[in-house]
């Protein structure tokens, strides 16, 4: 009996999958902003006697240009992301419904980041748009893979929305993941906000250069330390991927189903034998 996606996951489809994501991220980052050079605007450098090099231009020409191209690509990327990431876990988003509720959670976690980037400095006027753009960015590589891999956490006291709330806190809070989908869902998560914190950094420094223009230090380093989050999630999956995997699939006492996922089977199997005893009395 082969071992489960739980479980194990090859580590060759591991591997090219995280290879694919880091390919799109960079695509994202290098190429989207070059997209229609006619509607590109003009550039308004703050110092003429540092030339910037031609493939760089397009890239600071405009902050905002640059920001919004670079958040519209890492909403596909995210969307993608998750669903891959779901494959591998029970639960995840399922219906019409779920989906809107994914898209107002993003919304918030939008407007969370927004108001974090006004608090630790940034212009409340003069470059907001950006703001929301970098905020949304961080949403798209933080919050929408794992509301979609996940599930959205609801507040109602069912089972499900109980086991994911659960889940939640263990992966987010207690950066406690029990697989390798968790983990791809946490590690870039993390590593897009370690990026974006080291990607502040240069905008203090008085070097006058057009690449430091707000908001694209966060925005670039955010996405590549985001990418690079691959690193970590094969390594880890690799150590682990050694003489015990599939134990739990071949029937021996390791299991890597989370805490959530087992609540949620053993309340299944409750309700399953209240029924039975329910026929049998009848």
């Amino acid at each position: 009996m082969p071992p489960s996606p739980q479980a194990y996951h090859p580590s060759s489809t591991h591997l090219s999958l995280h290879f694919t994501r880091l390919f799109l991220l960079l695509f994202t980052l290098y190429y989207l902003p070059r997209s229609l050079p006619a509607l590109l605007p003009p550039a308004s450098y703050t110092s003429l006697d540092r030339p910037v090099p031609d493939w760089l231009e397009p890239l600071v020409r405009s902050p905002l240009w640059t920001s919004a191209w670079v958040a519209l690509g890492s909403a596909a990327v995210g969307i993608w992301w998750g669903v891959k990431c779901r494959t591998g876990l029970e639960g995840g988003v399922k219906g019409v419904k779920e989906y809107a509720e994914i898209a107002l959670y993003h919304l918030v976690f939008t407007a969370l980041f927004a108001a974090l980037a006004l608090l630790l400095g940034a212009p409340l006027t003069s470059c907001l748009l950006e703001t929301l753009a970098l905020a949304a960015h961080l949403a798209n590589l933080t919050v929408l893979p794992a509301l979609i891999a996940l599930g959205v956490p609801r507040q109602d006291a069912s089972n499900a929305s109980q086991a994911r709330r659960f889940d939640w806190g263990r992966v987010f809070l207690e950066l406690n993941p029990k697989s390798v989908r968790e983990r791809d869902v946490l590690y870039p998560a993390v590593c897009a906000v370690l990026g974006a914190w080291v990607g502040i950094i240069p905008l203090a420094l008085d070097w006058d250069r057009p690449w430091q223009a707000y908001p694209l230090p966060p925005l670039i380093g955010s996405t590549i330390l985001s990418a690079l989050a691959a690193l970590p999630s094969v390594l880890v999956a690799g150590v682990e991927a050694g003489p015990g995997v599939g134990r739990s699939a071949a029937g021996g006492k390791t299991s890597t189903m989370s805490r959530g996922e087992r609540w949620m089977r053993a309340a299944e199997m409750g309700k399953q034998a209240g029924s039975k005893r329910g026929g049998r009395r009848a």
